[in-house]
């Protein structure tokens, strides 16, 4: 978060748990500020007020696990007197986050087949269910049974694919918690 006067308060039932930005200097960040909370209780993140620069203000929030549940990553002056996140502090279970980065490059594409890669999110994973459909179909739902179900390693080779047909890819994780 960006200083130049800007504040944005962590706040529990309206009562303000800390004021962000108060203390910080000016030039680059980012700046990692600390703010306990305690486990299984809501909490808000406030912009209070926009300062000399509200526009490169930036802010961040990470759980316990080091993930990102929130980030403020674009000009957001026009949020300025608004929460901008809501939440339940969970300090035991990780967030399951989807997989990013996914990708099949032409490269590994032939006649048949195809080599799809993908970044995992941190998180320990058992497998991946992964789910592959011709353009325009609809994407899979809870009850869809995978293409692929217990994919144990990345990048995997996607055999047996119908020439001349372009697929959409879609990638679950089974997590462990």
């Amino acid at each position: 978060m960006a200083g130049k006067g800007g504040r944005m308060q962590v706040t529990k039932n309206g009562l303000v748990l800390a004021t962000l930005g108060a203390t910080l200097g000016t030039g680059l960040g980012p700046v990692n500020v600390p703010v306990p909370l305690c486990d299984n209780l809501p909490f808000e993140l406030f912009w209070s007020e926009g300062g000399a620069a509200p526009d490169e203000m930036r802010i961040a929030i990470r759980n316990p696990f080091n993930q990102t549940i929130y980030a403020l990553t674009t000009n957001g002056q026009t949020s300025i007197g608004t929460v901008l996140y809501t939440g339940l502090v969970d300090c035991t279970d990780p967030l399951c986050l989807p997989v990013t980065g996914v990708s099949v490059p032409n490269a590994t594409i032939t006649f048949n087949s195809a080599i799809i890669n993908w970044t995992t999110s941190g998180v320990p994973t058992t497998a991946w269910d992964v789910y592959i459909v011709p353009q325009g179909s609809p994407a899979p739902t809870e009850t869809t049974i995978p293409t692929y179900a217990g994919v144990i390693q990345v990048p995997f080779r996607l055999p047996y694919l119908c020439r001349l047909t372009h697929f959409i890819q879609y990638i679950f994780a089974r997590f462990v918690l």
